[in-house]
């Protein structure tokens, strides 16, 4: 699993509840289920859920992982935070996307927008599922989520 938890942007007012809710999955997971500790990377304000580490979390933790078997693993991504859309010119349902903490207040810097959008996300997932098999569940607990796993 790959929880992450963002309650701290520098951009924006701080939320309340993410971390929170990032550590109540982890204790679900490792009291509730019994999974050990060492097969779930928590990222949260402690270890700063920057784009990099989202994305490196996602190749290394999951996609990449040899500990996981190519098939029958159950598989988890969990992010609370930040969530923002973009109105697109080429395409009528415009373009979704996760804030990592280091987003940058409107989301571009130097004409680069940090955030994750829906359209990574799939690439990603769909990879992590074909070596490792179909069973990931993604709970996107953010503004403007519905097109996170398109």
């Amino acid at each position: 699993a790959v929880i992450i938890g963002i309650d701290h942007y520098d951009w924006e007012e701080h939320l309340a509840g993410c971390v929170g809710d990032a550590r109540l999955m982890f204790n679900y997971l490792t009291e509730g289920l019994r999974v050990p500790a060492s097969r779930i990377l928590l990222l949260t304000d402690d270890l700063l859920p920057t784009r990099e580490r989202i994305l490196r979390a996602l190749y290394d933790h999951l996609r990449d992982n040899k500990d996981i078997p190519s098939s029958g693993a159950n598989l988890l991504f969990h992010f609370s935070g930040y969530g923002s859309s973009y109105k697109s010119h080429f395409d009528s349902t415009g373009t979704e996307a996760i804030c990592p903490a280091d987003r940058h207040g409107g989301a571009l810097e130097d004409g680069v927008v940090v955030d994750i959008s829906d359209r990574e996300l799939n690439i990603i997932f769909s990879e992590i599922c074909r070596r490792k098999g179909s069973k990931l569940t993604v709970i996107l607990d953010c503004c403007h989520s519905r097109g996170g796993i398109r």
